[in-house]
């Protein structure tokens, strides 16, 4: 990705969600997470962002993984 104002531009966000994010300060909400694994093609996850959470918000990734 580029810097954070691109970044934020992407995502649809403010530069200081981006700085927030990237600092660990704050969890990215489930809309921002598809954003992001859709912007990063993937390389960063849903699952990534909310490991303690993801199967609850999308349960359809727990039935892709079991297929």
């Amino acid at each position: 990705m580029g810097g954070a104002k691109t970044t934020a531009m992407l995502l649809d966000c403010s530069i200081a969600t981006v700085y927030l994010l990237l600092a660990g300060k704050r969890a990215p909400g489930a809309a921002l997470c598809v954003a992001i694994e859709r912007h990063t093609d993937g390389k960063v996850t849903r699952k990534q962002l909310r490991p303690r959470d993801w199967s609850l918000i999308w349960p359809e990734l727990m039935e892709l993984e079991a297929a």
